[in-house]
């Protein structure tokens, strides 16, 4: 199964964390269409508490913007056809 939770509520994240055995943490930085950017280092220290990867959607930041590898996620994901 899958839970969602609200990218930036940080709260939420640690009480799924804690709740369920989550595998992996998934989120796009920053999101659309809102444009809110997580705070990937505090997502990945608190997913990785849990034993969870994180996996970060960056298409729309670009890589000459953000690598989410340098601010601890494991998994980025770009998607060329947008560009």
């Amino acid at each position: 199964g899958a839970t969602v939770v609200d990218p930036s509520d940080y709260e939420g994240l640690e009480e799924a964390l804690k709740k369920h055995d989550v595998s992996i943490y998934f989120s796009e930085s920053p999101t659309n269409p809102y444009l809110r950017c997580i705070d990937v280092p505090r997502v990945s220290e608190l997913c990785h508490e849990h034993g969870a990867l994180v996996c970060i959607d960056s298409t729309f930041s670009t890589p000459c913007n953000m690598r989410p590898i340098t601010l601890g996620a494991d998994l980025v994901i770009h998607s060329a056809t947008k560009y």
